[in-house]
């Protein structure tokens, strides 16, 4: 399945549907950093499939934000999960999985560029 990673040519939807499960792969497996480059990807298939405030490009969107906080905690993570959050809480609203998900994340990113106070906003 990696060589749906970066494929050309294929169905868009199924490009997608093949990315999400390389990234689930790889987030509960042995090798979890591989899923930022994997959902960066998800998120701008997301955007070109269902629009940039449909459901799949918000959820893709948290989960590329996710894993850059995670494995690359930057001002650029906290700016993309601050758009998810956003985006999240308009169209899902504060308490769907996806909003609670992103806020947690946010809290970590913060907690990891040793921010406490802003992390415990988001907690």
């Amino acid at each position: 399945m990696a060589h749906y990673a970066d494929a050309e040519g294929i169905d868009a939807m199924d490009h997608y549907h093949a990315l999400f499960a390389l990234s689930m792969k790889h987030r509960f497996g042995p090798t979890p950093e591989r899923q930022v480059d994997l959902n960066r990807r998800l998120h701008e298939i997301a955007v070109g499939l269902y629009g940039p405030d449909s459901n799949a490009a918000i959820d893709a969107l948290g989960l590329y934000g996710e894993a850059l906080g995670t494995y690359q905690p930057s001002e650029q993570a906290l700016a993309v999960l601050h758009e998810a959050l956003t985006k999240a809480s308009a169209l899902l609203g504060a308490d769907h999985f996806t909003t609670e998900g992103v806020r947690r994340a946010l809290a970590r990113t913060y907690r990891s560029l040793n921010r406490p106070a802003e992390a415990l906003i988001h907690a």
